[in-house]
């Protein structure tokens, strides 16, 4: 398997319909699912900030998210150089909180050890 570290996603589309899946939306927010970024790439998932001050919003988490790098736990920049336009992130696969709080009743204890 190819590191992602090699690879450039500042020319991966987050808007090419053939290859994103819509994971989250908001005003404030597009989150896709990016299949095929590069040739050698499964998939990252591409973190898009709209409406007021977006720019903003973007340089400032990734700002964050380099300073947390290499945390366990925290959400990952996808390695190589990154668009102006989004975040490209590691892909874990992984389902999102609201929707197992959404799809299963959890008891508190449960809950917590998510």
């Amino acid at each position: 398997m190819t590191s992602l570290a090699t690879h450039s996603f500042a020319g991966a589309r987050p808007d090419a319909d053939s290859t994103r899946e819509l994971l989250y939306q908001s005003e404030m927010t597009r989150v896709y699912r990016l299949r095929g970024a590069t040739a050698a790439v499964t998939s990252v998932v591409c973190k898009k900030p709209l409406g007021p001050r977006a720019a903003e919003r973007l340089r400032h988490e990734r700002k964050i998210l380099t300073r947390l790098a290499g945390i366990e736990g925290v959400l990952q920049l996808a390695p190589g150089p990154q668009s102006a336009d989004f975040l490209a992130l590691e892909d874990r696969q992984g389902v999102a909180l609201a929707q197992v709080v959404l799809q299963e009743r959890l008891a508190l204890p449960e809950l917590l050890a998510l």
